[in-house]
C-alpha cells in the first residue's frame, strides 16, 4: 500500500524521540546523545525498519527524514546542555540514494536553533549494502565539509565493514552490540573489538561501545581502549529529556576500581605530553600559512573544532605547493579555496590520557613510521601532544 503525503504527515505527527547518553568511558562525563525513534506502532508500522521501509518504496524517504531531523533538533534543543554535546542522529543510508535527497536544509534547521554544525553527526548504518561506497564517500565528505561529523554505526556486523570505513573516514565507530554482549566470557569477541578499536584510533577514529548493560562489559570495553560508552548500563533511553544529566557518577566510580597502576600511567603520559598551541578548523589558510612562519620550529599543527576537539594535524608541507607557486598564495586567498581548511588536514592517531601507557606504545608501535607523535585528549578535548620515544624510554 502507498501513502501519500498527507498520510504520511498524519502518522509522523505521532513519532517522538527518546535520547540515550554517550558518556566518557573513563570520567562518566556526558559526551552526546543518540536520538532514538519512538511511538513508531502509534504511527501505524510493525517496526523501525518497516517504517523506514515504507517511506523508501514511496520514495518520500528524504522528505520523512528532514521532519524526523526538525523533530530531534528541536528536543534536543531543549537540553539544559545542548552546547556542550552532541546530537547523534540515525540517516538511512538509503537516502544518499534516494531520488527526493537534497543538500541545505540541515543547516538551516541548526540555525532556528541557534546551534553549531559539530552539534550534529550523523549515523551511517551497515545495515543495507550501498550500491557504490565512493559516490556515498562524496555525500557524506560533503556533510562533512559543511562541519557535519559522520558515526560508522552498528559496525562489524554489516555490509560494507572496511571498504565503507576506508572511503568514509568517519569521525566516530559505534561497534555492535553483538560483539559487545557477554565479551567478558567470548576471547574472539574481545580479538574483533581490540582490532577494530587499534584500526580506529590509527586512523584518528574515535570508538564507541554499543550497548553495554554490565560491569563486566564495561571493564572490557575500557582495558581494550574504547572511547565513550552506551547502554542501559549507563541509562536507558530517556523520552523526557529532564532525565538526562551532564554526569554520570556510578561510570566514574566504577573506573576508579583497582586503578592504581592507571594513576600511574597517566602521570607518567601527562608529565610528558607538550601543548601545541592547535588551530581552529574554520581559520583560513592564509592565517594558518603566518603562524607555520612565526613559528619555524613548527612543523605541524594539531587542528581542533570550535568545541576543542581535535579532528586532526596540518603539516607545513601541506602549504609549500601553493606558497612556493607562482600563483600559490592568489589561491589561497580566494575564499572558496582558502576558507576550508579541511583539504590540508591529516586525520591523526588519538589516545585518551587515562589508557594504559601499553595501549599508546602499540598505537606508535604500529604506525611509528607515518607519525610524529599522538594527540592525547582528556574528555574528548585536546589536552596536549608528545613524541612517543621520551615514553618508551622512560615506560622501560
Amino acid at each position: 500500500m502507498v501513502l501519500h503525503d498527507n498520510e504520511w504527515l498524519e502518522r509522523i505527527s505521532k513519532i517522538d524521540f527518546a535520547f540515550q547518553p554517550i558518556v566518557n568511558i573513563h570520567t562518566g562525563v556526558c559526551y552526546g546523545y543518540e536520538a532514538l525513534l519512538r511511538n513508531y506502532k502509534e504511527a501505524g508500522f510493525e517496526s523501525i525498519d518497516s517504517f523506514f521501509n515504507q517511506a523508501y518504496s514511496d520514495k518520500f524517504l528524504h522528505n520523512i527524514d528532514m521532519i524526523l531531523r526538525k523533530k530531534a533538533i528541536e528536543k534536543f534543543s531543549m537540553l539544559a546542555n545542548e552546547y556542550r554535546v552532541k546530537l547523534f542522529f540515525n540517516l538511512d543510508s538509503r537516502i544518499l540514494e534516494s531520488g527526493d535527497y537534497e543538500f541545505g536544509n540541515t543547516s538551516k534547521i541548526l540555525d532556528l536553533y541557534k546551534l553549531p554544525k559539530d552539534t550534529l553527526c550523523f549515523e551511517i548504518s551497515e545495515k543495507y549494502e550501498f550500491v557504490n561506497p565512493r559516490e556515498v564517500a562524496k555525500v557524506l565528505k560533503t556533510y562533512r565539509s559543511q562541519g557535519f561529523n559522520i558515526a560508522m554505526d552498528d559496525y562489524g556486523v554489516g555490509f560494507s565493514g572496511f571498504q565503507m570505513l576506508y572511503y568514509t573516514e568517519p569521525e566516530f565507530i559505534k561497534i555492535d552490540r553483538f560483539f559487545i554482549q557477554d565479551i567478558a566470557k567470548d576471547t574472539k569477541k574481545r580479538l574483533f573489538v581490540s582490532n577494530i578499536v587499534n584500526i580506529a584510533h590509527l586512523l584518528g577514529i574515535i570508538v564507541i561501545a554499543e550497548g553495554v548493560e554490565t560491569e563486566s562489559e564495561y571493564f572490557i570495553c575500557r582495558d581494550l581502549g574504547c572511547d565513550l560508552v552506551q547502554g542501559y548500563l549507563i541509562q536507558r533511553p530517556q523520552i523526557e529529556v529532564d532525565s538526562l544529566i551532564p554526569y554520570y557518577e556510578h561510570i566514574h566510580l566504577l573506573n576508579k576500581r583497582d586503578r592504581r597502576k592507571a594513576s600511574k600511567d597517566q602521570w607518567l603520559i601527562s608529565s610528558e605530553m607538550e601543548y601545541i598551541e592547535p588551530v581552529l578548523q574554520d581559520n583560513d589558510a592564509l592565517s594558518v600559512c603566518e603562524k607555520f612562519r612565526q613559528k619555524k620550529e613548527n612543523t605541524f599543527f594539531p587542528v581542533v573544532n570550535s568545541n576543542h576537539e581535535p579532528i586532526g594535524i596540518i603539516r607545513e608541507q601541506s602549504f609549500k605547493d601553493y606558497t612556493y607557486s607562482k600563483f600559490g598564495r592568489e589561491l589561497l586567498t580566494n575564499p572558496s579555496f582558502g576558507k576550508d581548511l579541511s583539504k590540508f588536514v591529516s586525520k591523526f592517531p588519538v589516545a585518551d590520557v587515562h589508557i594504559p601507557v601499553e595501549k599508546i606504545l602499540e598505537i606508535y608501535s604500529q604506525y611509528a613510521n607515518a607519525i610524529e607523535g599522538i594527540i592525547i585528549v582528556e574528555n574528548m578535548k585536546y589536552a596536549g601532544f608528545f613524541k612517543c620515544p621520551c615514553i618508551i624510554k622512560n615506560f622501560k
